[in-house]
């Protein structure tokens, strides 16, 4: 069945809206950041584990205003980095992270680095006492 092109479309109102512009969202129009949310997290359910930093990192690029809201509710996988100043490896997770960075807890420092405008939430001090002591046990 041919569609006349001056025949109206299901849904639209033909004089304030062409297929277009029902369809696509401008910039200057607001989203439901609660959508967002919806969608980000069902999309990255569906991601393979070994994939969730690279996606969750796109994500937090296209929508940065979700991505304190993300980086709280998704899991990552565990990474292991290697505290420089002593030479040896950490497990980076959820515990230890600020950021995109996480904390040494050999030498409380941050890797990768915590950029220099950004204060870290302190450690502690029984908490550093503890790290400290199982270190030693290593």
């Amino acid at each position: 069945m041919d569609m006349d092109p001056s025949t109206p479309s299901a849904g639209l109102n033909p004089e304030t809206e062409s297929p277009a512009e029902s369809s696509v969202q401008s910039p200057e129009t607001p989203v439901d950041m609660g959508k967002a949310y919806a969608a980000a997290i069902d999309l990255l359910r569906r991601v393979p584990t070994a994939k969730v930093s690279h996606a969750l990192a796109l994500i937090n690029r296209l929508a940065p205003e979700l991505t304190e809201d993300l980086m709280a509710e998704v899991d990552q996988p565990l990474k292991v980095l290697t505290d420089t100043q002593v030479d040896k490896p950490f497990i980076g997770c959820d515990m230890n992270r600020d950021g995109d960075s996480y904390r040494s807890p050999y030498t409380s420092q941050f890797y990768p680095p915590l950029p220099e405008d950004y204060e870290a939430e302190p450690v502690l001090p029984f908490c550093r006492a503890i790290e400290e002591e199982g270190n030693h046990k290593v």
